[in-house]
């Protein structure tokens, strides 16, 4: 069986190679931006379950702030910190990404719908240092 951890880690890559750049033709190029998105937000919830469980409990939810909230305060502190940004600022932009992954599943039944791309990249990459710290 594969641990949470290694299949946070295979979403990243995965997400990752969703995100490069490739050339149609001499003025257009492709990002296929819906995979990439929601293969990072999953890798990110995973990383985030993987720490909660490093820690002793199990998360079973998808959305982000509510997983965050489970942590332990000292992990939520170093993600925060690895974030770069100020608690309240960061609650917030969680809080407008916190259903990331469900919602960019279903994007086709969605009239209106945002991603704070850099916050996503950065909080993905957080996640897995803070993991990666145990």
């Amino acid at each position: 069986m594969i641990s949470i951890s290694d299949a946070a880690k295979a979403y990243i890559s995965a997400a990752e190679r969703c995100e490069e750049q490739r050339l149609i033709n001499e003025r257009q190029f492709e990002v296929l931006l819906v995979p990439a998105v929601t293969n990072r937000a999953f890798a990110t919830e995973l990383y985030i379950k993987a720490i909660s469980q490093a820690d002793g409990v199990e998360l079973k939810e998808h959305n982000l702030k509510e997983l965050f909230d489970k942590l332990a305060d000292k992990r939520k502190k170093k993600i925060v910190r690895e974030m770069g940004l100020d608690k309240n600022s960061f609650l917030v932009t969680l809080e407008e990404n916190a259903n990331l992954f469900v919602e960019w599943r279903y994007l086709f039944e969605k009239n209106d719908i945002n991603v704070s791309w850099d916050f996503l990249q950065k909080l993905s990459r957080s996640v897995k240092i803070v993991f990666e710290g145990k």
